[in-house]
């Protein structure tokens, strides 16, 4: 069941790609917050709302095998969501809604697996113990710096370091690219390095 046309595949394109260079990652960076909304929405394609081109292939496939044999091993309905889901007796009824006709079709189903798409919530729950020392974006989010450096107040010498949550601050290039980790590691090493104060030993 999908509310839009169907699977999509996912951008391949060598073109849109580029967005996963290094140096796209301080483009991201330089962007005001309402800019960075819209550069996202243009390339999230390349990772996100999308499916390979093989598992399109195999779906494809099975569909037009059914309709030479007269099977019907899998069905597609596109356009549509769901009105309610009632469970009785070891089964689902789902009443379905076509959002562009309106018809209304009943379905019976064993079991319901959603797909709902990713969702990175802007403060992690590990985090929300430490509320009251975040300082915070407009959105409610992780403020960090290029280091990787989580902004904090009233917390004097402390540091917090992030990994791998910098996609709404860093873009996609930082957050989803192989060729970014040793970037990310090196500049979060050099920053500990920085901010570690140097304790001398001396023999007596």
């Amino acid at each position: 069941l999908h509310r839009s046309i169907g699977f999509k595949i996912a951008q391949l394109g060598q073109f849109p790609n580029l967005v996963f260079l290094p140096e796209k990652i301080e483009y991201f960076k330089s962007l005001r917050p309402e800019n960075k909304k819209v550069f996202f929405e243009h390339i999230k394609s390349t990772n996100y709302s999308g499916i390979d081109v093989d598992e399109s292939q195999s779906l494809f496939s099975i569909m037009y095998e059914d309709e030479i044999i007269g099977k019907e091993r899998l069905r597609m309905i596109v356009n549509s969501e769901i009105i309610t889901i009632d469970y009785s007796y070891g089964e689902y009824k789902i009443v379905i809604k076509d959002a562009f006709t309106g018809e209304e079709t009943i379905h019976i189903c064993d079991a319901i697996v959603l797909g709902t798409g990713y969702y990175q919530n802007p403060l992690p729950n590990l985090l929300t113990k430490f509320d009251q020392f975040l300082v915070k974006d407009f959105e409610g989010g992780l403020t960090i710096d290029s280091d990787y450096k989580v902004k904090l107040k009233n917390c004097g010498d402390a540091h917090l370091y992030v990994n791998g949550l910098s996609e709404r601050t860093h873009g996609i290039s930082d957050a989803q690219s192989f060729s970014a980790v040793a970037i990310r590691a090196e500049r979060i090493y050099e920053s500990i390095k920085a901010n570690t104060k140097t304790i001398n030993d001396y023999s007596i």
